[in-house]
């Protein structure tokens, strides 16, 4: 059996089937009703219950790091360039989720989580009135912010409600509006001895299914030279084991692979969990090869040693051109390079 046999199940659902018994005597068909069939009686009660039980919205709980402040109109994330905020909508909950003695079709609904950075120039709302996101389908996330002043939009949905679509759509999302307030870096950030900003590329980059040879974003920087580097990653893709990510500075042409499908060989696919939310520093504890948490993201925000050392680059310019490509490795999965960042030392 190959992997989508052994990865992929259909189910073939036989719905609505009426089956009408007629007497070959000449007498009147089985009533489908009263007290001859209390079942079917039941269960179409349980039918129009549903009909008169809709979905409810579901309840979002945002955390954040750095924690936000009252504020007006939104509440407010505050610090110095560079700024990284981390956003977690992992509490949120699906009322739905929980069965009662009330049962209604969207039971046992998940929840979508999406992200609008509101630093890129764009509206968190596309003109359909859909959400635009910069990052969804994982509960927490991480953004590095530069000087300026922004408003981030964070969302949850009930997806069974939001497959509806129209009204019904717009009543399955709630959302909430954050400040985000970043003042510079002090006089001298950025030169010998210290830390400039982190360095990032937000693409959005669809990563094929099962192409070897992967897809790759560029980007252009400038800097002394390198003592230490940490790499950050944010990908939306369903089971993370068939990735692989590999930096190269174009300039030197050193290549580290960073990422090598988490759980391979010591199983066949690797970690089926789905999507990345992690930094990667040589200096972590636990290799992000051993990592693969239960939920999203499954390989979250660590930090985590990589699979291959970033000190390759020590010593070198961080002026130049990098490159990050992320492949995947086998078939059945899809997903976006939403972000990665270069973290350098000198």
């Amino acid at each position: 059996m190959n992997r989508l046999g052994v990865r992929r199940t259909e189910l073939l659902v036989l719905a609505g089937l009426t089956v009408q018994l007629a007497a070959c005597g000449g007498s009147d068909p089985l009533p489908m009703g009263g007290s001859e069939m209390p079942g079917l009686e039941n269960e179409a009660d349980g039918r129009l219950r549903a009909l008169h039980n809709p979905n409810r919205p579901p309840t979002l709980a945002l955390a954040t790091q750095p924690a936000a402040a009252p504020g007006d109109p939104f509440p407010v994330i505050s610090g110095r360039a560079p700024l990284e905020v981390r956003f977690n909508l992992c509490r949120s909950s699906d009322p739905d989720q929980e069965p009662d003695d009330q049962p209604t079709s969207g039971e046992g609904d998940s929840l979508n989580w999406q992200f609008h950075f509101g630093d890129d120039g764009s509206s968190p709302w596309n003109p359909d009135g859909t959400f635009h996101a910069n990052v969804g389908q994982m509960c927490r996330t991480s953004h590095v912010y530069q000087e300026g002043r922004y408003t981030a939009t964070v969302s949850v949905t009930d997806k069974h409600l939001e497959d509806q679509g129209g009204q019904v759509a717009r009543l399955a999302r709630v959302t909430q509006q954050l400040t985000i307030d970043v003042v510079g870096s002090p006089a001298g950030a950025g030169g010998g001895g210290g830390a400039p900003a982190t360095l990032c590329s937000s693409p959005a980059l669809a990563i094929p299914d099962s192409l070897p040879t992967g897809v790759a974003d560029t980007l252009s920087t400038s800097g002394g030279t390198l003592t230490d580097l940490d790499v950050s990653i944010v990908a939306t893709h369903t089971w993370v084991g068939d990735l692989i990510f590999t930096l190269q500075h174009v300039d030197t042409g050193t290549t580290v692979i960073v990422f090598d499908r988490p759980g391979v060989p010591v199983s066949t696919f690797g970690c089926q969990q789905n999507d990345i939310a992690t930094t990667l520093d040589d200096a972590a504890g636990t290799s992000v090869e051993n990592v693969c948490v239960v939920g999203s993201p499954a390989i979250d925000a660590g930090p985590y040693a990589p699979n291959n050392p970033l000190a390759a680059f020590n010593g070198e310019s961080l002026s130049g051109n990098w490159t990050m490509r992320v492949s995947d490795n086998a078939l059945g999965d899809t997903g976006t390079l939403d972000q990665w960042c270069l973290v350098p030392s000198f």
